[in-house]
């Protein structure tokens, strides 16, 4: 560990860390023209799932992060889009 990593923390995600999930979202996935789910459907993520929404903070700040699902696979074929697995992103 370098002199600068003071503390590494694994934390559950809140409503508050929308902006910087929004921003690590855009920094990772620059092939994609919006690349960031809306904070209505980050919000509802927490809601419905909160223990499966994680983050990896580096003194204070979120350097990753696991936005997770609970899907029935029986009610999609090999061939599911990412919007249809999702539920149109909600």
């Amino acid at each position: 560990m370098d002199k600068e990593t003071q503390n590494i923390e694994l934390t559950y995600l809140k409503p508050g860390d929308y902006e910087q999930i929004k921003q690590l979202m855009i920094d990772a996935y620059t092939s994609m023209s919006k690349p960031y789910w809306e904070e209505k459907q980050y919000k509802l993520l927490l809601k419905i799932f909160p223990e499966g929404q994680i983050a990896v903070k580096v003194n204070g700040k979120i350097a990753g992060c696991a936005l997770s699902l609970i899907i029935d696979s029986k009610q999609f074929d090999e061939n599911h889009t990412y919007r249809e697995i999702t539920g149109n992103h909600t």
